[in-house]
């Protein structure tokens, strides 16, 4: 007994020794001078710091785009078309001379440039006398009252993208037509897009008793997904679907059972103990 005794305290003194030296070394580290690795550059610190980056969120998208044609040198031939086309379409009533699109976006737009070439060929953009590009819609309408009147005209159906761009709130417009009943919204199933349909007259068609009862025959499934299967078996292609699809839930998945891994559990982490020799017996 006696010689585990002096084993545990050999290894008492050890370990002291050890938190001894890993103190005294932490307090070497922390009276050494520290090397600031921070540089202080014009704006960074003082009053002003808050005022600059405000600034500086507060560019808007033309310095933006004036900023990369003066880092990187050139913009592709499609982001110069896409910049202008959205300028004029969010601003309708103005337009656009080659000069002032060189001033608005860094943008060389002489004539003879694939941008000016560009845009004289665009669909989109209309040219003034004196050389200015506009914005051109598709169908150039003003109001709620000129766009049914052009629904009236075209009763076979008009793709909601062919008047999408007639005028600001076009699309309000749109949905309050709906609301009030005079227009119908179909979905295409050919390109999925909204079909708008005037719907001021309603069609009255009579039907024969042994039709209606043959209509009242047909059992439709009221399950939506074996509703679209019905219609493809027969070969009709059911309408796309707004909503969200029904999905067969999926079956639980099985937790794999851990396998038991045994531990040796040793002391060999503590040879200390183990140093002396064994005690014979136990006092």
């Amino acid at each position: 007994m006696s010689n585990l005794n002096a084993a545990l305290e050999t290894f008492r003194k050890q370990q002291a020794q050890q938190a001894e030296g890993a103190k005294q070394d932490a307090d070497q580290a922390k009276k050494k001078p520290r090397k600031s690795t921070k540089t202080k550059g014009p704006g960074s610190t003082g009053p002003g710091r808050g005022h600059a980056s405000a600034a500086a969120k507060g560019r808007n998208h033309e310095a933006g785009i004036r900023q990369i044609v003066a880092v990187k040198g050139t913009v592709s031939l499609g982001k110069q078309l896409k910049d202008v086309l959205d300028w004029l379409l969010a601003n309708r009533e103005e337009s656009l001379t080659p000069a002032q699109i060189q001033k608005r976006f860094g943008y060389e737009c002489s004539e003879g440039t694939q941008l000016h070439k560009n845009l004289l060929a665009n669909s989109k953009v209309g040219v003034s006398a004196d050389g200015a590009f506009t914005y051109k819609a598709t169908h150039s309408l003003e109001d709620k009252e000129q766009l049914m009147g052009f629904l009236r005209k075209n009763p076979e159906g008009t793709h909601v993208g062919q008047v999408r761009d007639a005028y600001p709130g076009v699309a309000a417009d749109i949905t309050r037509l709906q609301k009030e009943g005079k227009v119908w919204g179909v979905l295409s199933a050919e390109t999925g897009e909204l079909v708008l349909y005037p719907r001021e007259h309603p069609h009255l068609i009579k039907v024969s008793v042994d039709v209606a009862a043959l209509w009242h025959e047909v059992a439709i499934p009221q399950d939506p997904e074996l509703l679209e299967a019905e219609l493809k078996r027969a070969g009709i292609a059911p309408a796309p679907r707004s909503g969200p699809r029904k999905r067969a839930p999926l079956p639980p998945k099985e937790r794999a059972k851990r396998k038991y891994r045994p531990r040796n559990v040793t002391n060999v982490h503590m040879p200390e103990l183990f140093m002396e020799p064994a005690p014979t017996q136990i006092d």
